[in-house]
């Protein structure tokens, strides 16, 4: 019965992650074939194969191969449709030196790529661009053009112009980018622009002086801000039919808008990890699927009655009520306890996630599964002990009667930080003498090796107690 398990996290990387952390060496001559045993692998493969990899770095070295040998040396050119990927980072060997050379050669390459070595490829529908140096707002346009004019698909653009207005001037009316992402970017988009087709736009790292980048996106899917400022615009309005994913992440600072609209009646996913906005309007959200609620601990900054801060978090959480995921952290989960308003009826809710709560949290905790008479997944993912008494205060709030998702739905319950302490002890117990049809417990114990085995001890004690003949208990220890 005592069992210990052990659980290794791998996280996964797109490639691009994966082409930052392992540095693309040009090859030496001695590495120009794979020999095994006497046989050239490289050699082998066929052209079409070849041309993938090749696809797949950076411009500057997938150009480089057309040193390698004479087969090599039209097979860049020869992909009908390349993946162009620009980092001007790749020719900077001293990021301190500001000479012109390195300058003077990129412009060069790029020239060379585009005009002399492309200038038979009739498309182009991936284009990347990131540039730390100043090149000349219309060396960068241009450059812009030439990619557009070629059916541009997905485009990335890391730079930083003297008059941000161009590129969006330029961009205004491309009929074939679905993919846009923007980063180090002033947003001054014409009151006229329009992207009629795209649908997915990522902005990090930016300021937005205006909105008119966002009404002139009329299918938009998905819609990312990360570490973004809205200047002086008081009310930011996301009103898009056809929206489905929304995530706003670190856009704090004394540029959060005053008001915050979600009309969006199409989207499936909200992901909000940012300062309280000063209002909320919270429209057309029945079709909400996932919703992840982070207000983090801004309270500090907020400039008013801070009753109406609580008020405003309570709002937004309110209006996640159709989900069938959802994660509130800790602070706001206090901070909807302290707004003194009863939780919404959450009745599709199947999985609960909580970044840990305070002694407030135990206390909502009764009404938070009783909101829920679906759920069917608990995951308490941080901290929630603080202080002796927290059980009784959970007890203050249960209703008379069971929660009916504790009676009917609850399968899967997992607690991540479990530090071995009474109150979390009979909080365990209550849920074990409860759920009837709970399948599995896991519990990872954030304690000593010393205070380890005492506390694995008293959990499979528990076992006995369970309503639920078929509950298995797993636990563990955080490293």
């Amino acid at each position: 019965m005592s069992l210990c398990f052990c659980y290794v996290s791998i996280t996964s990387m797109d490639s691009t992650s994966i082409d930052q952390q392992l540095p693309v060496k040009k090859p030496s001559i001695e590495q120009k074939t794979l020999d095994v045993g006497g046989v050239d692998l490289i050699s082998n493969l066929p052209d079409a194969v070849l041309s993938l990899i090749i696809s797949k770095l950076p411009t500057k070295y997938a150009v480089g191969t057309s040193i390698l040998s004479t087969r090599w040396k039209h097979l860049f050119s020869s992909i009908p449709d390349p993946n162009l990927d620009f980092d001007d980072s790749l020719f900077l060997q001293d990021k301190n030196s500001y000479s012109d050379e390195p300058i003077a050669c990129f412009v060069d390459f790029v020239h060379r790529v585009m005009d002399i070595i492309l200038k038979d490829v009739p498309t182009i529908t991936t284009f990347r661009l990131k540039c730390q140096r100043d090149y000349g707002d219309y060396k960068i346009i241009d450059w812009v053009r030439t990619a557009l004019a070629r059916g541009l698909v997905w485009a990335q653009f890391i730079f930083d112009l003297n008059d941000p207005s161009l590129l969006f001037n330029t961009l205004s009316g491309c009929t074939t980018l679905i993919y846009l992402e923007l980063e180090n970017s002033i947003i001054d988009a014409p009151p006229s622009f329009s992207l009629p087709n795209l649908k997915h736009l990522i902005i990090q790292r930016s300021l937005c002086s205006d909105q008119a980048l966002f009404y002139g996106c009329p299918v938009l899917e998905h819609l990312i801000m990360r570490y973004t400022s809205f200047g002086e615009i008081q009310t930011l309005n996301i009103s898009f039919p056809s929206l489905k994913s929304l995530i706003m992440e670190y856009c704090y600072g004394l540029e959060v808008p005053h008001k915050l609209i979600l009309d969006t009646p199409d989207l499936d996913l909200l992901f909000y990890h940012c300062n309280v906005a000063k209002e909320y309007t919270v429209k057309n959200l029945n079709t909400l699927l996932k919703a992840h609620i982070d207000f983090g601990n801004s309270k500090h900054l907020w400039e008013g009655d801070f009753s109406q801060y609580d008020q405003n978090v309570a709002d937004l959480i309110t209006g996640c009520s159709s989900v069938e995921s959802l994660f509130i952290s800790k602070s706001s989960l206090t901070f909807f306890y302290n707004s003194g308003r009863p939780l919404p009826m959450f009745r599709n809710l199947k999985h609960l996630q909580l970044g840990g709560f305070d002694t407030d949290g135990w206390e909502l905790l009764p009404e938070l599964l009783d909101s829920a008479p679906n759920l069917e997944f608990l995951d308490i993912t941080e901290d929630f002990y603080e202080e002796k008494g927290c059980y009784e205060r959970f007890l203050s709030d249960l209703p008379v009667d069971v929660p009916v998702c504790l009676l009917s739905h609850l399968k899967k319950i997992e607690i991540w930080a479990f530090k071995g302490e009474e109150d979390e002890f009979k909080l365990v117990e209550y849920l074990l003498k409860n759920a009837k049809v709970l399948n599995k417990i896991k519990i990872s114990c954030d304690v000593s090796f010393e205070k380890y085995f005492s506390t694995m001890e008293k959990l499979f004690s528990l076992k006995s107690i369970s309503i639920s003949k078929r509950c298995e208990i797993w636990i563990s220890r955080n490293e």
